[in-house]
């Protein structure tokens, strides 16, 4: 597994961080053919990674190290099929996005109106949940955010 993060994760200011299991009783390397590496996003050496973050972070593929790189850029900018190819990728994203956005937003505002309600009236959480006919799973989303 290769993690590509914007910043450099530990701090040291390294390309790239590779991860390893070992057995803590031992020392010795655990042999599980898992490898998880860490690249730091940020990294701006002149080496191999280097170029290939300059080129993560470049707009124009013409500017690209990687022809590779660029030539899939390319495809996704300025190749019809491949913009609508990225658009679609996009407008799914942000559905996505907004459609976890509101339901995170509507269960804050509901458990905030649950809340005013047991202040002003005094009624217990289960009387509210009652009086506005709230069931299943919504309600115990409401009890849990309450309860915190």
């Amino acid at each position: 597994v290769i993690f590509i993060y914007r910043h450099d994760k530990f701090r040291k200011g390294l390309p790239v961080y590779h991860i390893d299991r070992y057995v803590r009783e031992t020392g010795e390397i655990f042999e599980d053919g898992s490898h998880i590496v860490y690249v730091n996003g940020n990294y701006k050496g002149d080496d191999e990674i280097g170029q290939l973050m300059n080129d993560f972070h470049q707009t124009d593929p013409d500017n690209m190290h990687y022809e590779e790189l660029a030539q899939g850029v390319k495809h996704f900018k300025e190749v019809e099929e491949g913009r609508d190819t990225m658009c679609e990728a996009v407008q799914e994203y942000a559905e996505k996005y907004a459609e976890k956005y509101a339901e995170k937003y509507a269960l804050k505002q509901r458990t905030e109106d649950v809340k005013k309600l047991m202040e002003s009236t005094g009624f217990t959480l289960d009387q509210v949940l009652d009086a506005l006919k709230i069931q299943g799973e919504e309600r115990k989303l409401l009890i849990e955010q309450l309860q915190k």
